[in-house]
């Protein structure tokens, strides 16, 4: 392996010099934040992978983290190498046997991830920044290093270049609109709040999603910039596959696993900001100290505390924050915390496999509140709600679960927001609440609408 230093700079800076696809750019946007410590932009990888609905895709998953396995280098960021991507949230329904339902499909793959040997890593902390360039996968000892040495050397030269500057105009053909507009999405919660009465579930999270299309996608990474900008979030990215670009804000960690370490920090419970800084602390407050709102949080951090006791030693499992306050943008959000120590016959992809989807973003039971979702939501959720990350070759993990996030294929825009439903939830307040998720996403549209188009 050969790690060189290089001069500390905002990474978007860096994301610049690479313009090719099979790109991942995992960028903790909101750097000051206590999650936002590290940044990841991997490029070039040796091998991509393209999931698919069958036990064969975990396999080829982890016969690449078991054949490129290496020890952790201390003292630069821990995702020195591995794979990183995307995972979509329909990816491991083959696994819980649910049966498919005839609805409306986003045409891109159930998850693409990059085989990567060459990190730019960035530690906002000591502000300090490195390429890491493994020299997989070439395997055998003076090969690999020479690779690696090689390898530097590329990323050394594409540095030296001008960056290429992005700047065709993204032009959107039709209007933004939304599957489940308001009164159908009150009439969904209405049902799922049937299904509750009935004793099938306790929480089901349902969603709504906005589309619109377009005839040039160029400049996604300059709308990133944009993003980025007007909504930070500690587990924010950019990905460009074949058929997929990603352009995330999300602020949820979904599973961190660094040594034999776990940890999951569920969001369940929103409240849209106010532009009074009094008025906004009295909603932070109410919102920690609402009843529905923390028994939301609380099904949600019980159902990962089982998830994590399929991985993780029993007794290790711990809840050290529970429904905290955390603040964005637009939004306040309510987030617990709960950890455990991995069993040691157990991986990160099998942590992945235990809990995936994630808990917060399906409901409680989590298989019957996913069939509940899939005969609600007309249209399949995609890359939302799955998994953003990387699955490092010295076996740390970290992902984030894909919300607040632009999804482009080859010619539609999509993003969607949900909320929560639970026996108390009124029709209106859950509308409402996915009306201020997807405040940023509609701001960031409107202004590229009013800075390209008129």
């Amino acid at each position: 392996m050969r790690i060189e230093s290089i001069p500390y700079r905002d990474p978007i800076h860096y994301l610049a010099y690479f313009p090719q696809a099979n790109l991942v750019f995992l960028d903790s946007a909101k750097k000051h934040h206590s999650l936002g410590r590290f940044s990841y932009l991997a490029v070039d990888p040796f091998n991509h992978l393209v999931l698919q609905p069958e036990l064969a895709s975990l396999h080829r998953l982890s016969f690449y983290l078991q054949r490129y396995q290496t020890e952790t280098v201390a003292n630069i960021p821990p995702f020195q190498g591995g794979l990183a991507g995307y995972f979509s949230y329909e990816w491991l329904h083959f696994l819980e046997k649910l049966p498919p339902r005839q609805k409306q499909r986003l045409h891109m793959p159930l998850g693409q991830l990059g085989c990567y040997d060459i990190i730019l890593s960035f530690d906002h902390v000591l502000q300090q920044a490195w390429i890491v360039s493994s020299g997989f996968p070439e395997t055998e000892w003076e090969k690999r290093q020479q690779r690696a040495e090689h390898r530097l050397r590329w990323v050394k030269e594409k540095l030296a270049r001008t960056p290429l500057t992005r700047e065709t105009p993204f032009t959107f053909d039709t209007p933004l609109t939304c599957w489940l507009a308001k009164n159908d999405y009150l009439h969904a919660v209405q049902k799922v709040k049937n299904y509750i009465l009935d004793g099938d579930i306790f929480q089901a999270n349902i969603a709504r999603c906005y589309h619109t299309s377009f005839s040039k996608k160029e400049n996604a990474y300059a709308l990133y910039q944009r993003l980025r900008t007007l909504n930070p979030a500690p587990f924010a990215a950019f990905l460009q596959f074949p058929h997929c670009t990603l352009l995330s804000s999300s602020p949820e960690r979904f599973i961190h696993v660094n040594g034999n370490r776990v940890e999951t920090r569920p969001i369940k419970g929103t409240s849209a900001r106010h532009s009074d800084p009094r008025l906004d602390a009295q909603l932070a407050i109410r919102l920690q100290q609402d009843p529905k709102e923390r028994a939301e949080n609380t099904m949600i951090v019980d159902l990962m505390r089982n998830d994590l006791s399929k991985v993780c030693v029993a007794s290790s499992i711990e809840v050290p924050e529970y429904c905290a306050i955390e603040t964005y943008q637009t939004v306040h959000h309510l987030v617990s915390a709960i950890t455990g120590q991995l069993k040691p016959s157990c991986t990160a992809l099998q942590v992945l496999q235990a809990t995936f989807p994630g808990g917060s973003i399906t409901g409680a039971p989590k298989i019957r509140a996913m069939e509940i979702i899939d005969e609600i939501e007309p249209i399949q959720r995609g890359p939302y709600c799955g998994a953003i990350g990387y699955l490092a070759f010295n076996g740390n993990m970290d992902t984030s679960i894909t919300i607040r996030t632009l999804i482009l294929d080859d010619t539609h825009l999509y993003f969607h927001t949900g909320s929560a439903i639970v026996l108390d939830s009124d029709p209106q307040k859950e509308w409402l609440e996915t009306e201020a998720k997807a405040c940023a996403l509609k701001q960031l549209i409107e202004q590229v609408t009013d800075d390209f188009v008129h």
